[in-house]
């Protein structure tokens, strides 16, 4: 055999073993990049620093045994030209994925969800508001919310329209503004950040009615106030059409509102139906003593409340009682309204 047989033999080993190398570690890389690693069910947490390059975030990936390899993680980040694409963040990443899913998580910033979701119920005091808040992990105190709530500040009277003064000067408090509605706040969230939330969503919810609260007779603020006392009257959307009608057909011939649910507001007590000695404590919020709207709201209605003050049935009803598990019971004079209370209340 003479030496050129010799090196070509030689040559094409070489080259054969180099393929069969290459061909193993595509392979191997191509293996690592999609098949799924890790036991499932498991779930790891994983924080990717503003500016860090991906060689870095690779190796840990591979040190917290999310990923099999670095360099399959790397080599796919280069081919999807994704590099530039990972996103700072904290985020939790299910074991027992590939690194593309991975990729595509880091990517499409998909990051831990810190946030915390509150339901603020329709007729919920700013009181009540702010010890519901105060059952979850915020590092707010209920007198920060409070001093918000009580003595806005100038800044947010100015930030919002609603909070300006009007011919009836400008609310006193935030109570009935705080709009009810499911909330999502990040759990470093302060006092500021919760109030503004409602504030913005006040805004939102009663945009659509904007141009009718401005061309109506009563002031916003009146409107809130008079939707405060429906919404804790009664609870379907027919009912506070009705009821606003029948508030608003006493306040027209000067005819005391006569509310229970002004009078738990005073004295804090949500009996169903208040004491004799309950209709006799002094306060401006007691419509069974003084006529005429309170001075604010007394909760935090809802749209329905606020929509059906400003579209209220007409009506010549002057009563109304609300007897549990049945419709409510309507009536013209006091003679029928007494009837029905003998019936429906026993």
């Amino acid at each position: 055999m003479n030496k050129l047989k010799i090196f070509l033999i030689s040559t094409g080993i070489i080259l054969c073993g180099f393929g069969i190398v290459v061909f193993g570690s595509f392979l191997h890389v191509r293996n690592a990049i999609y098949n799924d690693f890790g036991a499932t069910g498991t779930v790891k947490e994983f924080v990717v620093a503003s500016g860090e390059n991906v060689k870095n975030i690779s190796e840990q990936l591979k040190d917290e045994k999310i990923i099999s390899s670095s360099f399959a993680f790397q080599s796919y980040v280069w081919l999807k030209n994704a590099g530039t694409k990972i996103q700072a963040g904290e985020y939790e990443i299910p074991l027992g994925e590939n690194i593309p899913y991975v990729v595509d998580l880091l990517t499409e910033g998909k990051v831990k969800d810190n946030s915390v979701q509150i339901t603020i119920p329709e007729g919920y005091s700013s009181q009540l508001i702010v010890e519901r808040i105060s059952n979850f992990k915020f590092q707010i105190s209920n007198k920060d919310l409070l001093n918000i709530i009580n003595i806005p500040n100038t800044v947010l009277r100015s930030k919002y329209w609603f909070l300006e003064k009007d011919k009836d000067g400008e609310p006193k408090s935030l109570e009935g503004y705080l709009f009810p509605d499911t909330y999502k706040f990040h759990e470093d969230a302060d006092a500021e950040d919760v109030i503004g939330k409602m504030l913005d969503n006040f805004e939102n919810k009663i945009e659509p009615l904007k141009s009718q609260i401005l061309g109506s007779e009563m002031t916003l603020h009146k409107i809130v106030t008079l939707a405060s006392i429906v919404e804790k009257e009664v609870a379907s959307q027919e009912d506070m059409k009705i009821v606003a009608g029948l508030f608003l057909h006493r306040l027209r011939i000067k005819m005391l509102l006569q509310s229970d649910a002004t009078i738990n507001f005073v004295t804090q007590k949500g009996n169903p139906s208040p004491l004799y000695s309950d209709l006799e404590v002094d306060s401006p919020y007691n419509t069974y003593k003084y006529g005429g709207l309170p001075p604010g709201p007394i909760c935090n209605p809802g749209f329905n409340a606020i929509e059906a003050v400003l579209n209220p049935i007409d009506t010549d009803y002057l009563y109304f009682l609300t007897p549990v598990d049945r419709p409510t019971v309507f009536s013209r004079t006091l003679a029928e309204h007494e009837a029905s209370a003998r019936k429906w209340l026993r």
